[in-house]
């Protein structure tokens, strides 16, 4: 448990009785540590670490002034260079000058003193040159004692000491930032492994279901790892054999009875189809039937577009006029109010969300055809961003719903109003639908750039 109390001279606060005080820490940074411990004369803890001072010493606020704290009410933080100036220390007294007391000399007997050992001279053998006498150990001056040349000192120490905190301060945040790389990397690494484990299983699976004659309501075109094995074992697409025509025989009369109740069936069901088709009372019968269909998103036409164009309105000072590629033959007008939010520049040139099957409406004078689906909050709107590689005219889907869109939705049955509540983006800015990401198949999901957890509209 860290010390609770103010480290000041002279202050009782401690944070156990003082609740209405605020006590922080010490600074990291040697040099405002210094002009701290300067400030409360705490000069018997100056050598202290900055990482030590910062986790064991605080100061309460009582010693700080009204323009050290961002908040002069609440007093609880405080400006990056704030120093402590209030104190009450004690009135200085002349220092008292202890006694002088006389050390007696010690006696030292001549038995008892040392000796000088003098060093011992290395003969060599006479090779015609004056020999030189070599001596161990360091070098001494003429009393015999050694030269001490390096002395301390605490200035120099203490810049050792920053620049080595220094050194290991860096050298702790390389060691982050490469654990942090390893760490990405090994993560990419598995998110492929589990793309391409989830694409061959996919197709798989498209493969089994066309083998048992399942019709399939989308073409995945991104080719596929494995096509056509499960587990690494080959499956045998080949249909199912046919029946063999019936014999003479009396075993052979069963399937006979359940061909001709098939087709039998199948001409009624082809009768019900005709008169569905039909125009008049039969023809709005066969409409009524759709529009009572669920009420969700599969209903609605949710494409990839590209901004070709955009201008200002001539008419309205908050409404763009855009001219967008949905991947059909001529561009759709759209209108938007987004001068606000969007700068014209930006408008240009990118890709967006739109839902293709409003009913087409005039907005001062210019039919719009589309619209541009946002996230949206009262002070931020962002135009959703489809993922990297999407074409005009790629569909947005949504895992668990079937995609049936209206040609053209009912104002009156409030299809998309119905929905609209639904459709926002998550904690990670994937736009959802009740939960399911707006997904464009083989390529990925659609997000907002810096907007989490509002509407999308």
């Amino acid at each position: 448990m860290g010390i609770t109390g103010c480290s000041a001279i002279n202050c009782s606060n401690n944070s156990k009785w003082n609740r209405d005080l605020s006590f922080f820490r010490f600074p990291k940074d040697p040099k405002r540590l210094t002009l701290w411990l300067q400030a409360c004369r705490r000069l018997d803890i100056m050598k202290v670490t900055p990482e030590y001072a910062s986790n064991n010493l605080r100061l309460c606020s009582k010693h700080f002034t009204d323009s050290s704290f961002m908040n002069i009410v609440q007093r609880n933080s405080l400006v990056w260079d704030a120093v402590p100036s209030i104190f009450n220390f004690p009135e200085a007294s002349p220092p008292r000058k202890s006694p002088k007391r006389k050390t007696p000399k010690s006696r030292v007997t001549p038995a008892k003193k040392r000796r000088r050992v003098e060093p011992v001279t290395k003969v060599k053998p006479n090779t015609g040159k004056p020999s030189v006498p070599e001596t161990g150990g360091p070098s001494k001056n003429s009393t015999g004692r050694r030269d001490i040349t390096t002395q301390t000192d605490p200035d120099k120490r203490a810049v050792q000491a920053e620049q080595m905190i220094e050194t290991l301060t860096k050298q702790i945040g390389q060691l982050q930032v490469c654990v942090a790389d390893t760490q990405k990397e090994k993560l990419r690494q598995e998110n492929l492994q589990l793309r391409q484990e989830v694409e061959r299983l996919k197709n798989s699976l498209v493969n089994i279901e066309k083998a048992q004659g399942i019709t399939q309501y989308y073409d995945f075109s991104k080719p596929s790892m494995g096509s056509g094995t499960v587990n690494d074992t080959p499956i045998d697409l080949q249909p199912s054999k046919q029946p063999t025509p019936p014999t003479a025989t009396a075993t052979a009369s069963p399937p006979i009875g359940k061909v001709e109740k098939k087709e039998a069936s199948e001409k009624k069901a082809d009768k019900k189809e005709k008169k569905k088709s039909d125009g008049g009372e039969k023809g709005g019968k066969g409409k009524k039937a759709e529009d009572e269909g669920p009420v969700d998103v599969s209903r609605l036409d949710f494409r990839v577009g590209k901004i070709v164009s955009a201008k200002k309105h001539p008419d309205a000072d908050t409404l763009y006029v855009e001219e967008v590629d949905v991947g059909e033959n001529k561009m759709r007008t759209v209108v938007s109010g987004l001068v606000r939010f969007v700068p014209l520049e930006e408008m240009q040139n990118r890709m967006a969300v739109l839902l293709c099957n409003l009913k087409p409406a005039k907005m001062r004078g210019i039919t719009s055809e589309a619209m541009v689906m946002c996230a949206s909050t009262p002070e931020k709107v962002e135009i959703l961003t489809p993922p990297v590689g999407s074409q005009p005219g790629d569909i947005v889907q949504f895992e668990g719903y079937t995609r049936n869109p209206d040609a053209v939705l009912n104002p009156k049955k409030k299809i998309f109003e119905t929905c609209a509540p639904d459709l926002q983006t998550d904690a990670n800015k994937v736009a959802v639908y009740k939960g399911v990401a707006f997904t464009i198949p083989g390529k990925g999901i659609v997000m907002a750039d810096t907007l989490a957890n509002v509407q999308v509209k």
